[in-house]
């Protein structure tokens, strides 16, 4: 009978040596899959972007490896007066230079320069203060021009006479 008890006892406790090597090894693959895979670098879809004031465009952010564990990313403007970036949506501001730029959570960075130009806006109309002017020989009298829309980018105007021996 001893040597039944001493016989089972030695199987339990094969047994349990066995499922403490098993419980060994599932934890070191726990380990492996909690492993933290690092950012090794990120890209973006464009180095340089020019756009006109009020204008937006998008950035698209690239990590390598495909498998990093942090794939956060934090995007900064040098110069939030001339262009902002929100989530990689680049929207220009002001006419002017600066540089976007994207950075993983372990410190990767990738940029894009941003040239922002201003926006042209046409003159859509012109008209004078007086449509016709009666004068004697030697007067004079001054018309004023006035540009449409107030706001136009160039409101340079070219002065002509049809005439310029009755009128200049």
């Amino acid at each position: 009978m001893k040597k039944v008890i001493t016989i089972i006892l030695m199987i339990a406790s094969l047994f349990c040596f066995s499922m403490g090597l098993t419980a060994c090894s599932n934890s070191s693959q726990n380990r492996v899959d909690n492993t933290i895979v690092e950012v090794q670098s990120i890209s973006l879809n464009k180095t340089t972007l020019s756009l006109v004031e009020g204008e937006s465009d998008l950035l698209t952010a690239t990590i390598t490896p495909n498998n990093a564990t942090d794939k956060t990313i934090t995007w900064s403007s040098s110069n939030s007066s001339v262009a902002t970036i929100n989530n990689g949506l680049v929207t220009a501001i002001g006419v002017g230079l600066a540089t976007i730029t994207a950075t993983t959570a372990n410190g990767k960075t990738a940029s894009c320069e941003v040239i922002v130009s201003a926006r042209i806006i046409n003159v859509e109309s012109i008209s004078l203060n007086k449509t016709t002017l009666s004068l004697l020989e030697g007067e004079s009298d001054s018309l004023i021009a006035t540009i449409s829309p107030s706001n136009a980018t160039d409101k340079t105007i070219t002065w002509s006479s049809s005439n310029s021996s009755v009128a200049t």
